[in-house]
């Protein structure tokens, strides 16, 4: 066989060796979008839109799974805030929900809450929670609200202030 020969046999077997690892690449980008694009979230959340006036703190959510309300059953992550709104998402469980209580802040301080629903694995919202349902509990001097915004006032020894979320049913 010719030196041409070999070198053009070599030239074809790169190029299908490129072909394949291409259209591999492509079904692996296009698998990828397609989980992106249809499963969100893994799990359901609480979902809504806060400010505060406390640089970083922890917020926090109480979930009744049918056992009243524990730190078991509470997911809490730490927020830092810049007093601008931010889009938060607390974890809640697949399971039948009794009742809900959200602690926005571990200190005293000016919150803002907007926005806030209950949002399925797919990111379909399954519940818009108006502000009158959520009322004050511990630690909250104040709550006011103006078009749809929610201004939590915590008294200035605050370190566990919460709010009731009023449910009219139980979430499934």
């Amino acid at each position: 066989m010719s030196e041409n020969a070999l070198i053009s046999k070599s030239q074809q077997s790169l190029s299908i060796f490129s072909i394949a690892s291409s259209f591999l690449l492509l079904l692996l980008v296009v698998g990828l979008a397609v989980v992106g694009l249809t499963e969100k979230w893994p799990e359901p959340s609480l979902s809504f839109e806060y400010r505060s006036s406390i640089p970083e703190t922890k917020i926090a959510v109480y979930y009744d799974v049918g056992e009243g309300l524990n730190k078991q059953h509470s997911y809490s992550k730490i927020v830092r805030s810049s007093g601008d709104w931010k889009e938060i998402r607390l974890v809640l469980p697949n399971t039948v929900i009794h009742g809900l209580r959200l602690d926005p802040a571990i200190s005293p301080g000016t919150i803002g809450i907007r926005n806030l629903r209950i949002v399925d694995s797919t990111g379909t919202m399954r519940l818009q929670v108006p502000p009158s349902a959520i009322q004050p509990g511990n630690q909250i001097l104040s709550l006011s609200e103006n078009n749809g915004e929610l201004e939590v006032q915590t008294t200035p020894d605050a370190y566990d202030p919460f709010l009731h979320i009023l449910l009219e049913n139980r979430i499934d």
